[in-house]
């Protein structure tokens, strides 16, 4: 998705690509913003909110999953459970890198905000684990 986005971007005149030549490895794309990118940007930010778009595979799945036997059921609470706890572990391990690399208030905000969505999530999977276990 992110790269479909970059060319539109590029297309734009709002971000420009410069190729990067390595030894040993691929070549690869840095991305910079240009002055209208950024002004389209700060521009963005003054515009009203929209809903979240919010899709999950693992819902769609519990939603209309009904032929899951009692152990698939289990498997994938508990896959969705592991999936959680490394995003956790991600953010949580990024923190003092984050810190080091500037971060503000409003980034730790946002930070917080995905440790509380985690944490909350995980919590709410392994009760339903328990349930679904003692069935």
């Amino acid at each position: 998705m992110i790269y479909p986005t970059l060319k539109k971007l590029e297309n734009s005149g709002f971000v420009k690509k410069e190729k990067v030549s390595q030894d040993d490895k691929p070549n690869k794309n840095v991305f910079s913003i240009l002055s209208l990118g950024e002004k389209e940007f700060n521009k963005s930010l003054y515009k009203p909110l929209q809903d979240d778009e919010f899709k999950s595979d693992f819902l769609i799945k519990i939603y209309f999953g009904n032929q899951f036997s009692k152990s698939e059921f289990i498997n994938l609470i508990k896959n969705e459970i592991r999936i959680k706890k490394e995003n956790l572990r991600l953010l949580e391990d990024n923190l003092e890198k984050w810190k080091n690399n500037g971060m503000n208030d409003n980034h730790k905000f946002t930070y917080d905000y995905g440790i509380i969505y985690y944490g909350s999530i995980i919590r709410f999977l392994e009760n339903k684990l328990k349930q679904a276990e003692n069935i």
